[in-house]
């Protein structure tokens, strides 16, 4: 396995400490904020890079004076044992960085939170895409509603900020769905959570692109397709329609009582995210009064 060299770190915002690193042509990497990519993809699958050359890198830096590193890989805890020993490499070295992740909630367990919190993971963030069952089994996601639930108890038990990714307008979206994902929710109370905006991209070979088209249905270019305002709805909601229901579950989630008293008390009980918390509180107040001088 090649090892990345960096050639050139140069620190682009002050005021949050990302860096942008120069490396070699064919490596996707930059960091503090963002490290993307520990692992290659191939035609015949995925390859991983070894916990020791993640760690190299990860110390290279932290010499450097980077802070925060978030591994982009979409999901970071393919294997359990892989992520063990990636963290057991950080304990061992005395690596003192924070991190933060994308991970599937069915390869997640508390045990393995306790473990990556002591090697300095700080955020989790779980593509869930929904808290309905049927939703879920007919995107082939291969998890649970449970699961998703218990991914987000084990890392918030551990201390670990969690994000939760969700989908709105997948072809069976309905009112009961849409209950669900409000619910669930204010139940879990993450620390953050993004709704997808515009439905859903229906790629080719997939199962959606291949029944939409035998309907009849055209599509855009797939090189149009990287841009969210491209996306399409497959479902009885419009993407206008999709857009409002997004901006109503934010309002009462994040207004509800359960969700704001509980990340306040995450807020102090963890002091280092007070900064985080007073931001995420301003935006939420100002995305509040846009919204309703908009509607008034």
């Amino acid at each position: 396995m090649k090892f990345c060299k960096i050639k050139k770190l140069s620190r682009e915002s002050k005021q949050i400490d990302v860096y942008n690193l120069e490396t070699e042509p064919e490596h996707l990497f930059f960091a503090n904020d963002i490290l993307v990519h520990n692992c290659n993809y191939r035609d015949t699958g995925f390859q991983s890079r070894t916990p020791e050359h993640v760690v190299d890198e990860m110390e290279i830096l932290v010499n450097k004076g980077v802070r925060y590193i978030h591994f982009y890989d979409a999901t970071f805890n393919v294997s359990k044992k892989r992520l063990r020993d990636i963290c057991d490499e950080i304990i061992r070295r005395g690596v003192k960085v924070k991190w933060m992740i994308n991970a599937r909630t069915d390869n997640w367990d508390y045990e393995l939170a306790k473990l990556a919190k002591r090697a300095g993971l700080d955020g989790i963030s779980f593509g869930i895409e929904s808290f309905n069952q049927k939703i879920l089994d007919e995107c082939k996601k291969g998890i649970t509603v449970e699961q998703n639930v218990q991914a987000v108890y084990n890392s918030k038990k551990a201390g670990i900020k969690t994000n939760l990714s969700v989908m709105l307008g997948l072809p069976s979206e309905n009112e009961e769905n849409i209950s669900d994902i409000v619910k669930y929710l204010k139940i879990t109370k993450p620390n953050g959570f993004f709704i997808s905006p515009y439905g859903m991209c229906a790629l080719p070979n997939t199962h959606w692109f291949e029944e939409a088209r035998k309907e009849g249905r055209k599509f855009k270019p797939w090189y149009e397709l990287h841009e969210w305002a491209n996306w399409e709805s497959f479902c009885k909601y419009s993407t206008e329609e999709l857009q409002k229901i997004r901006k109503d579950i934010y309002s009462e989630v994040i207004w509800s009582w359960e969700y704001l008293s509980s990340n306040a008390w995450w807020v102090i009980t963890h002091p280092s995210d007070i900064v985080m918390g007073v931001e995420f509180l301003m935006s939420s107040i100002q995305k509040f009064l846009n919204d309703w001088r908009y509607h008034r």
